[in-house]
C-alpha cells in the first residue's frame, strides 16, 4: 500500500501513532508464569448413583414442562389481549 502523498500519508502516520500508544499485551505463557494456573488445586466431585441421577433428570423434566406450560399460557393470554384491544380500537375509530 504505497500511498506516499496527501491524506493517505497522514492516515498511515495516524494509524502508526495509534498502534504505538496501545499497551503491550502479555501472552498466555507470560500470564501463566505470573499468576499460575488453577490446576494446582484438587477438586472433589460427588458421585451420584443411577437412581439419584434418574430422579434428578425426572425432576428437571417436570420443572421444564411446568415452565413451558406457563410460558404458553402467558403468550396465549397476550395474544387474546391484543386481539381484544384491536377490536376495541377498531370500534372506536
Amino acid at each position: 500500500m504505497g500511498f506516499g502523498f496527501g491524506p493517505a500519508s497522514e492516515m498511515q502516520k495516524s494509524v502508526k501513532a495509534n498502534k504505538a500508544q496501545l499497551r503491550k499485551r502479555n501472552s498466555l505463557k507470560e500470564n501463566i508464569e505470573i499468576y499460575g494456573t488453577s490446576s494446582d488445586e484438587k477438586y472433589e466431585y460427588n458421585e451420584f448413583s443411577e437412581e439419584e441421577m434418574e430422579a434428578f433428570k425426572l425432576k428437571v423434566k417436570q420443572e421444564k414442562a411446568i415452565e413451558d406450560r406457563n410460558r404458553i399460557i402467558i403468550i396465549c393470554s397476550a395474544v387474546v389481549g391484543l386481539v381484544i384491544l384491536g377490536f376495541l380500537f377498531n370500534s372506536v375509530l
